[in-house]
């Protein structure tokens, strides 16, 4: 559904609340003249304003409530719809890939890579030049905040801000993807209770985090991942180990994030650098990381 559409269904959802809203305000107006009129109720004037006003205020209130619960749902509904068809865009041209480059595959997956050093001039060639003859639309840099936001995801239903920045970012392609595959991890962490609402990181300065963003590895950064809960790095080792499905995710994760992280940190002040690793996304990189070796 685009955007137009989308307005108009909620346009219609709004007006239709409204009219429940008004209807049901003129029958207790109507209820009330009638008692006044019929029965001839007495008391002061003032104890009848506000026997007709208190009620028309609580149905005033419940219609704007009503109003923002449908925003909320719509837009809910409307990111599960952007986050199924980037989904299947995916699959759909790796598929494309698999057809186009037939050929055995390696005994073993190859261990996690990384292009954070920017003297290369590009990243993950391997990855874009099938696409490279492909023209998209230009789309406006997402603007920080809204890249924080996205990535530490909406924290409830009634978190509209979120639900916003989210939609923002989906409509970037190296975001969307960097969101599609933080949410698959996250899903598949949480099939084993892994929830990063749980972890508390052992934050880094961002002084280290630009750092690595620059291609520095080793011990000396090795405080950027920060997870170090011995129960969640257990499990993850296990299944990084054992569960292919786990580890391609994995590594496809941990590549999308640090190009972000190599793209956005020249632009990025330290606040807002130490917003994004406090983010959900973050941390999940943290822990993934850590269990691949790439903080050693």
């Amino acid at each position: 559904m685009d955007d137009t559409a989308r307005h108009l269904s909620q346009y219609k959802t709004g007006r239709r609340i409204t009219l429940i809203g008004v209807s049901v305000a003129a029958v207790w107006i109507a209820l009330c003249l009638l008692f006044l009129l019929v029965l001839k109720a007495g008391g002061s004037w003032l104890g009848v304003l506000l026997t007709i006003a208190v009620p028309l205020g609580l149905i005033f209130f419940a219609v704007q409530t009503a109003k923002q619960a449908a925003a909320l749902r719509a837009e809910a509904s409307a990111l599960r719809v952007d986050l199924a068809r980037l989904h299947e865009e995916q699959r759909a041209r790796a598929l494309k890939e698999n057809v186009d480059q037939p050929g055995p595959q390696p005994a073993a997956a190859p261990p996690v890579t990384f292009a954070s050093t920017r003297d290369n001039g590009t990243l993950a060639p391997q990855a874009t030049m099938q696409f490279a003859a492909e023209e998209s639309p230009v789309v406006p840099p997402l603007p920080h905040p809204d890249l924080v936001a996205a990535l530490h995801f909406p924290e409830s239903q009634d978190d509209t801000e979120g639900f916003r920045a989210l939609r923002r970012a989906l409509k970037h392609h190296k975001t969307g993807q960097l969101v599609q595959a933080s949410q698959d991890v996250l899903t598949l962490l949480s099939q084993d209770g892994i929830y990063m609402d749980d972890l508390t990181p052992e934050r880094a300065r961002p002084e280290l985090w630009r750092r690595f963003a620059q291609g520095e590895r080793g011990g000396s950064i090795g405080a950027v991942g920060g997870i170090r809960d011995r129960s969640s790095l257990a499990i993850c080792s296990t299944r990084m180990r054992e569960d292919p499905v786990f580890r391609d995710a994995a590594h496809h994760f941990l590549r999308r994030f640090d190009q972000m992280l190599c793209e956005v940190e020249p632009d990025m002040d330290d606040a807002t650098l130490a917003r994004l690793s406090d983010t959900r996304t973050a941390r999940a990189f943290m822990l993934l990381g850590r269990v691949s070796g790439i903080f050693a």
